[in-house]
């Protein structure tokens, strides 16, 4: 009884977390567009570019995702739809793979469901799956490769379980590029687990087939990215991985403290295994040790890079259920040995009773999330607004687009797009020669700027002789300031400069935007976030249409533009 009522809470659970995050699958992120415009252009024919008329550019981390989104246009889905339904199969083998796993030597226990229903009652789990970015595809295929690894570990001599974990290494690979972290670590234990079987008279065969069939598959793909792209790296890593120090050190710490249950659950387990309460392993501190090593590398690994969009601590999520999977097979193997058989029921019991415990009260937070009307995206639906807007416009490719948002807006506008940031733009990111790159910003003639800043006053000639600005609690809070709630990258630009330097830098980019550009009015983002001013180039020769057309299409004519205050509804 205590096993069927825990397993029937993680079912409920399951169950409830797909049918919600289904409903609000829209919430798709900025960050997401990003894999989806890559998968419009290759379902197109453009291949994996971000503007069709340009070269090849990797302005993306989630290959596997970007084909599924792909597969999804040829299928005539949403790529919302397309992005859940990935993330969503890859929960459903996620949890079948930890339900078989909880039940790998006798029917399920209630203690080994602990981590699964950890990991589902959290709601960075919903947020992720409604979100669009591959988190939990990524998180349920590193999962899956420390099955495999574990499985070639307890028989290295089986051929077919190595050729399993190398074609989920190559899989994580292609999943994220920093899944080389995952696969790396798996590689030495394999390595070491050879080494051992040798040493004992054994077959090895497994552990040296995965070894060779992941570095087969990794190499190939990197050999394919040399010749299609002429690097390995990319472009998110000259944004997110080159700043000096420990920039994500508080998301980490912010991670440590938010999942303290789901990692020390793991902790309580491993310490079960290596004090021996567990039977039938041939080497039973192999798996926690490993996986410690793993979960310290990869927050450390976080703790390097920038979390720039980190919502739901996107980065480190990842490695719970990695976590969860070491949790699960140590707590299904924990029979008590020593114990009577009624001590053991009451184990049962109290380990139901905490499932339940954890499962009911999300259950309680969810179900009226099924039938309640989804919340919408101010931010995503002010971009989508102008994005529809500049599409509608019918240029296509031929119009330029130049804003920091590469996502939404760019997707909706299939327009040839200039992105400052350099995430999608070669000519813009770091790991282009510094003349090649001052040469690029020279040329460029957008039609269209969308930009966080409004044009500096007639007649002035820096901030500091701009009384409109310096009256501008927007101006003073969000542009010259550095809030708490600014993107990460950019804090920590701004944390290097000296004001007088931030003002010298916003001064040019104002009076440039005062004398070479119309400003026609703002998008109205619903939050005390960046503002969106929408300027047309007056070089551009389609000026006189573009200020017609998007004078109409924007929410704040420039008429009525507040320049102090973010906009009200």
């Amino acid at each position: 009884m205590a096993r069927w009522a825990a397993l029937l809470g993680v079912l409920l659970l399951l169950g409830a977390t797909l049918w919600v995050t289904g409903r609000e699958r829209h919430l798709a992120v900025d960050d997401a567009y990003i894999s989806f415009r890559y998968a419009r252009n290759l379902y197109d024919g453009h291949g994996l570019r971000w503007n069709a008329d340009s070269a090849p550019c990797e302005g993306y981390s989630n290959l596997l995702q970007i084909l599924f989104v792909a597969a999804g246009f040829a299928a005539s889905l949403e790529p919302d739809t397309a992005s859940w339904l990935a993330n969503g199969l890859a929960l459903l083998l996620g949890a079948v793979l930890l339900l078989r796993t909880a039940c790998v030597e006798r029917p399920w226990s209630a203690l080994a469901l602990l981590p699964i229903t950890v990991l589902l009652a959290s709601e960075d789990l919903a947020t992720h799956l409604s979100h669009g970015l591959e988190t939990v595809a990524f998180g349920a295929l590193a999962a899956a490769l420390a099955w495999a690894v574990h499985r070639v570990a307890l028989a290295p001599e089986q051929w077919r379980l190595g050729a399993r974990a190398g074609v989920l290494a190559t899989l994580v690979v292609l999943g994220r590029p920093d899944g080389a972290l995952f696969v790396g670590i798996g590689g030495m234990v394999l390595v070491w687990v050879s080494i051992r079987a040798r040493r004992s008279g054994m077959s090895a065969r497994g552990a040296w087939t995965a070894l060779a069939v992941g570095a087969s598959g990794i190499g190939a793909y990197l050999l394919w990215k040399l010749a299609y792209f002429g690097h390995l790296l990319p472009n998110p890593y000259y944004m997110k991985a080159t700043a000096p120090g420990l920039p994500g050190w508080p998301h980490v710490v912010a991670f440590l403290c938010e999942h303290g249950l789901d990692l020390g659950l793991f902790a309580a387990a491993s310490g079960c295994a290596i004090a021996g309460f567990c039977s039938s392993w041939r080497q039973p501190r192999l798996l926690p040790v490993w996986l410690s090593v793993t979960a310290v590398a990869w927050l450390g690994y976080c703790a390097s890079i920038v979390h720039e969009i980190g919502f739901a601590h996107r980065f480190a999520w990842p490695i719970l259920p990695v976590c969860a999977y070491g949790a699960t097979a140590v707590l299904a193997r924990c029979h008590g040995q020593g114990h009577t058989a009624r001590w053991q029921r009451s184990l049962q019991v109290g380990a139901a009773l905490l499932v339940l415990a954890l499962a009911l009260p999300r259950l309680q937070a969810l179900v009226p999330r099924v039938a309640a009307p989804v919340a919408e995206d101010t931010v995503g639906a002010a971009f989508a607004r102008i994005g529809k807007a500049l599409g509608a416009f019918g240029l296509g490719w031929q119009l330029q687009l130049y804003c920091s948002h590469a996502g939404i807006t760019p997707y909706h506008a299939g327009a040839h797009h200039i992105d400052p940031a350099g995430l999608v733009d070669d000519g813009f990111c770091t790991r282009t020669a510094e003349a090649v790159r001052a040469h690029y910003q020279a040329t460029i003639r957008p039609d269209v700027i969308l930009s966080h800043l409004p044009p500096l006053s007639a007649g002035a000639t820096h901030v500091d002789d701009d009384p409109r600005l310096l009256a501008s609690t927007y101006f003073r809070t969000w542009c010259l300031g550095i809030p708490d709630d600014l993107d990460e990258a950019v804090r920590l630009l701004a944390l290097r400069s000296t004001t007088e330097h931030r003002k010298r830098f916003l001064t040019d980019q104002m009076v440039f935007l005062r004398d070479f550009c119309t400003c026609v009015g703002e998008m109205n983002n619903g939050c005390r976030r960046h503002r969106l001013f929408v300027y047309v180039l007056n070089l551009s020769p389609h000026r006189e249409r573009l200020v017609r057309h998007l004078g109409g299409a924007v929410d704040i004519p420039v008429a009525a533009v507040d320049w102090g205050d973010w906009p009200t509804k």
